[in-house]
C-alpha cells in the first residue's frame, strides 16, 4: 500500500490497490476529516495507520456512497463519538442490508478473491449517523468542506464533497477513471457496479489517480483538437507555399508548440506537474524539429539554392500565371506548379485518414470526454478545406502550366 500524497493544501489522497479506491483526507489544526473507509477491518487498519502518519487530531467520517468498499471500515476506523455523515439513502441502505451484506459480498467474492471475502464476512456494518439531505457543511476545525447530493449517479445516495479553500472537489464514483477491464468485471461481479447505471461506460468509477479539472472544459477539449489539425498543417507540406509567409523554422516551432499542448491538454492524465509540462514541451519541441527537416527538405528540392526573395518571387509567378524570365526562377517555378497540379491524396486516402480521425473522435466521446463530440464537426471541416485548397492550387497550377504550351 503506498501512502498519502499531498495534492493541494493539507489535501491527502491515497491510492489503496485492492479494487483500485482512493481515499482522501483533509485535515485542519485539531481535527482531520476522511472520505472513504475501504472494505475491511484490516484495510481500514493500514488506512488508520497511514492517517496517524499524517496527524493524530481527531476524525470526522464522509461515506460517499453504500458500497462496502467505501464504508465496510467505518466500525474500525470510527471509535465512540465519531461522526460519520453520508446520504440519507446510502445510510438507509446500509441500515436495512447491515445483517445480511457481509455474508452475501462473502459468497461473491469468495471464487474470486478469497482473502478479501474472508475479510468481508467479519465486518461489522456501522452505519451512518450524520445524514446529509440535499447539502451540508462540516466544520473541520474551522475549515469548512461542503457536502453536495446532485441526485442519482453512480447510486441513488452519492456524496459530491467540497474543500472551497484547497480547490478540491472529491466525487467519489461518480468520475471515472481508467482502470484494467478485469477490475470492472469484478466489480459488476462484487455488485460494487450500480445495476441501473449506464452499460456504455469502459471505465469502473471512483479509480486511478485524481483528476485536476482546471481548463478541461469545452474551451480546454475543443482547443486540444484545433491544437492538433493546427500542428500537423502549420508547417506546409510545400514550404514556402503555405499562407503563412513566416520563417519555416517560426512555423515549424509554433506547430510543435501545438502538438505538445494537445498532448499535455488531452492525452495526460492526473495532476499536472511541472515535469509532466516540460516533458511534453520536449516532445512538442522534437516534432517542431522534425517538420522543419521534412518541409527544409522539400524546400531544397523545390528552390534549390535560390534566395527566400527569389523563392517568394518563384511562387507569385505562379499564382499570377506569369513565366518568369529568368531561367533559374523558371525553372522553380515549374517544379512547384507541377507539384499543385498533381492530386497528393486521392479521394479514397482522404476518406481514410479524415475517417480514422472520424472514428477516434467517436470512441474518444464514448469512452473518454463527451467533448470528444466536436471532432465529429472539425475534422469534416478540415478534410473539406484540404479539398477545397488543393483543388485551388491545382486550378492555379494549371493555368501557369498553360502559358508554357
Amino acid at each position: 500500500m503506498t501512502g498519502f500524497r499531498e495534492i493541494a493544501d493539507r489535501v491527502y489522497v491515497m491510492r489503496y490497490p485492492v479494487l483500485d479506491v482512493n481515499v482522501t483526507l483533509v485535515t485542519s489544526p485539531g481535527a482531520a476529516l476522511v472520505v472513504d473507509t475501504l472494505s475491511t477491518a484490516a484495510q481500514a487498519g493500514e488506512l488508520a495507520d497511514a492517517i496517524r502518519g499524517i496527524t493524530r487530531d481527531p476524525l470526522t467520517i464522509v461515506n460517499t456512497h453504500h458500497h462496502f468498499d467505501h464504508c465496510f471500515g467505518n466500525a474500525t476506523l470510527a471509535g465512540p463519538g465519531v461522526p460519520i455523515w453520508a446520504h440519507e439513502d446510502a445510510a438507509r441502505e446500509l441500515r436495512e442490508r447491515a445483517g445480511s451484506l457481509p455474508h452475501d459480498l462473502y459468497e461473491r467474492w469468495l471464487p474470486g478473491d478469497p482473502e478479501l471475502a474472508a475479510g468481508l464476512a467479519e465486518v461489522t456494518v456501522r452505519v451512518p449517523d450524520r445524514l446529509v439531505g440535499a447539502r451540508a457543511t462540516v466544520d473541520v476545525a474551522g475549515r469548512a468542506v461542503a457536502l453536495h447530493h446532485l441526485g442519482r449517479g453512480h447510486t441513488g445516495g452519492d456524496l459530491v464533497v467540497h474543500v472551497p479553500d484547497a480547490g478540491v472537489t472529491l466525487a467519489g464514483d461518480l468520475v471515472e477513471q481508467r482502470v484494467r477491464a478485469r477490475a470492472a468485471r469484478a466489480a459488476r461481479r462484487a455488485g460494487t457496479a450500480d445495476p441501473r447505471g449506464s452499460r456504455r461506460r469502459r471505465r469502473r468509477p471512483g479509480r486511478g489517480g485524481p483528476l485536476a479539472l482546471r481548463g478541461r472544459g469545452v474551451a480546454g477539449r475543443g482547443a486540444s483538437w484545433i491544437c492538433l489539425g493546427l500542428a500537423t498543417g502549420l508547417c506546409g507540406h510545400q514550404g514556402t507555399m503555405n499562407p503563412l509567409r513566416w520563417p519555416l523554422w517560426v512555423r515549424s516551432l509554433i506547430a510543435g508548440l501545438l502538438w505538445g499542448g494537445f498532448m499535455y491538454v488531452f492525452v495526460a492524465d492526473g495532476p499536472r506537474t511541472v515535469l509532466q509540462g516540460v516533458v511534453f514541451l520536449v516532445g512538442g519541441l522534437a516534432f517542431g524539429l522534425a517538420m522543419w527537416g521534412l518541409a527544409r527538405s522539400q524546400e531544397r528540392r523545390l528552390f534549390g539554392d535560390l534566395s527566400e526573395p527569389e523563392r517568394t518571387a518563384a511562387v507569385e509567378a505562379v499564382r499570377a500565371a506569369r513565366p518568369p524570365e529568368d531561367s533559374r526562377l523558371g525553372a522553380a517555378a515549374t517544379r512547384i506548379a507541377t507539384g499543385w497540379a498533381t492530386p497528393r491524396m486521392r479521394p479514397v486516402h482522404l476518406i481514410l485518414a479524415f475517417g480514422f480521425f472520424l472514428v477516434l473522435s467517436v470512441y474518444v466521446a464514448i469512452t473518454v470526454t463527451p467533448w470528444g463530440w466536436f471532432g465529429i464537426v472539425f475534422w469534416p471541416l478540415v478534410a473539406w478545406l484540404s479539398i477545397r485548397t488543393e483543388r485551388r492550387q491545382q486550378r492555379v497550377a494549371e493555368r501557369y502550366l498553360a502559358q508554357l504550351e
